[in-house]
């Protein structure tokens, strides 16, 4: 610093040069050169800080940066850095004594220190939140008020209702979480004021839905969570979802707040759910199933929507939909639309049932939804993705003349954009989602 006084070298060009090195390792040793550099190094190196518990257990280990924190006073500087902190325990740790327990316990006392956090990001499968001194980590950072983004995956046995300690929480993502029915620790008082959530992001994994309903949205405190709702998007690959009512409990907090929702429902277990009436001996209709769940959704209710994405999946055999084909979901679930839908997206997987089926599926189903979205009184624009998984060349091209919609596009003017490809079922419900989600 001393050559930088003499050279008259402004401060706000050495801080420029330290704002645009782009590595820790030169972050570190730019720390070292001194004081000043010192506290421009130490911003940037733990202001995005993670901890990988699989690939780093030395941190835990007596003379590391979270064993120190934990078990001493010495952080002051490093806790007050901290704005986006990322957890991760995919497999466990053994390497060291006490195993996931002394680790998640010195997680629990390392978050407890932090006075400045916005986003918690926590994953992995090896973390134990049965351990007490864990889930009270949680619960105390999730009360900070400038923490504004939670997300966590890949977690078991997490207790949902925690997450009404976050009073400043703006977006919550739950991604493949198994949910058991919270267990307040004892001598800890349930918060009085609920968060005012205005993004929600949730995937299916053992009945996320039923659990949110039977923790959080059978109380007020927990309704209060959801009524400012504006984003949310709700994904279902496993067969077994949710109950359709689940999902309208859900919407019924949020409908006069929502503005985005996209809902990736399964359709191709409803094949499934039919077997297993079959050997249980107990009947669920195929196409009674789907309408439940548009009756579940019931778009005429939310009085702010602008823009609906959902997926469907189309089988044909023979040339003709089977009997319980998705565009009657579509037509339900439109029949009555929100006179506030200004978007629509639709991502459809189509597939032919045989080899040597017929080049030119039949229209009639699509059809329907064209005569009904001409009553959704304020739509501009519908955007549809048609993934022609498994279909030779003719199968594909016939597929232009399914996937149209003349009558709503002449009588209204509605911006109308399709898009045909052949990749594969995962990369493109990935990039999809991507596009569709908020």
């Amino acid at each position: 610093m001393d050559d930088c006084k003499e050279k008259k070298l402004p401060l706000e060009i050495v801080e420029n040069i330290i704002n645009v090195v782009d590595d820790k390792k030169t972050l570190k040793a730019c720390a070292l050169a001194c004081s000043y550099f010192q506290r421009n190094c130490q911003r940037r190196l733990f202001w995005d800080f993670e901890i990988s518990c699989d690939r780093d257990d030395a941190a835990f280990q007596e003379g590391g940066l979270i064993h120190t924190i934990v078990h001493t006073n010495l952080d002051t500087n490093v806790v007050s850095l901290i704005r986006y902190l990322k957890i991760e325990n995919r497999y466990g740790v053994w390497g060291m004594y006490g195993g996931g327990k002394a680790i998640d316990h010195m997680l629990g006392g390392f978050i407890k220190k932090l006075t400045a956090l916005e986003k918690l990001d926590v994953r992995g499968a090896g973390l134990e939140l049965r351990h007490g001194e864990l889930v009270n980590g949680l619960i105390t950072v999730l009360q900070l008020s400038s923490l504004r983004e939670l997300k966590l995956a890949s977690l078991e046995f997490f207790p949902i209702q925690i997450i009404l300690w976050g009073q400043s929480l703006r977006r919550v993502e739950f991604k493949r979480v198994m949910f058991v029915p919270s267990i307040v620790p004892g001598g800890l008082k349930k918060p009085l004021i609920s968060p005012s959530l205005e993004e929600l992001k949730m995937d299916n994994r053992k009945n996320g839905c039923s659990i949110l309903g039977l923790d959080l949205l059978s109380s007020a405190l927990g309704q209060a969570a959801f009524t400012k709702l504006k984003k949310l998007h709700l994904e279902y690959r496993e067969s077994e979802g949710d109950r359709p009512s689940d999902i309208d409990r859900l919407l019924s907090a949020c409908q006069s707040s929502l503005e985005d929702l996209n809902l990736f429902l399964t359709h191709d277990g409803m094949l499934q759910i039919s077997m297993l009436a079959a050997l249980t001996e107990h009947e669920f209709p195929a196409y009674k199933y789907n309408k439940e769940y548009a009756q579940s959704i019931r778009l005429s209710r939310m009085t702010s929507l602008r823009r609906f994405s959902t997926h469907v999946y189309v089988t044909t055999r023979d040339g003709y939909l089977e009997e319980e084909h998705p565009f009657r979901f579509l037509r339900d679930l439109f029949l009555e639309c929100s006179p506030t839908l200004e978007s629509i997206h639709l991502l459809c997987f189509h597939r032919f049932g045989d080899a040597g089926d017929q080049n030119i599926p039949e229209v009639s189903g699509w059809s329907e939804l064209d005569r009904v979205l001409m009553s959704c009184p304020g739509l501009r624009e519908i955007s549809v993705v048609v993934c022609c998984t498994q279909c030779t060349p003719d199968q594909r091209a016939a597929h232009q003349g399914v996937y149209d919609l003349p009558m709503v596009i002449r009588a209204r003017n509605i911006k109308f954009e399709r898009q045909f490809t052949d990749v594969s079922y995962e990369l493109n419900i990935s990039l999809t989602t991507r596009q569709l989600s908020f």
